[in-house]
């Protein structure tokens, strides 16, 4: 999980990643329209197909400089027919630009799956 302060910082993180799925940059662009920082929520690299990723919640929870992120995060049933690739799954958001001490990634189940200490 990686949090930009600006549209420019986004795309030097972007560039460094090894494998880059398209972003849409109207999305981005949207972003960036706005007074936000860029969350970056990430999986990390996958060898397989079946992983995915995306918000759970429109909402986000933020009490004192805590913030929580819902998210719908998918992996492969054991025996499911997976296809070999190699996959990143992410999701940017564009979030309140304020002071957080925490940022975490709540999955389905209520289990939180990362955290960003600031």
């Amino acid at each position: 999980m990686q949090l930009y302060a600006s549209y420019e910082a986004l795309e030097k993180g972007i560039k460094s990643l090894p494998i880059i799925n398209k972003i849409s940059k109207v999305s981005v662009a949207k972003i960036k329209a706005k007074n936000n920082y860029i969350l970056q929520i990430n999986m990390g690299q996958k060898s397989t197909g079946g992983y995915a990723l995306k918000l759970g919640s429109e909402t986000m929870i933020l009490t004192d400089g805590h913030a929580d992120i819902q998210v719908v995060w998918r992996v492969p049933a054991a025996n499911a027919f997976i296809t070999q690739a190699l996959t990143s799954p992410c999701v940017l958001l564009g979030i309140p630009a304020v002071d957080y001490k925490r940022i975490s990634i709540i999955d389905q189940h209520k289990r939180e799956k990362l955290q960003l200490r600031l």
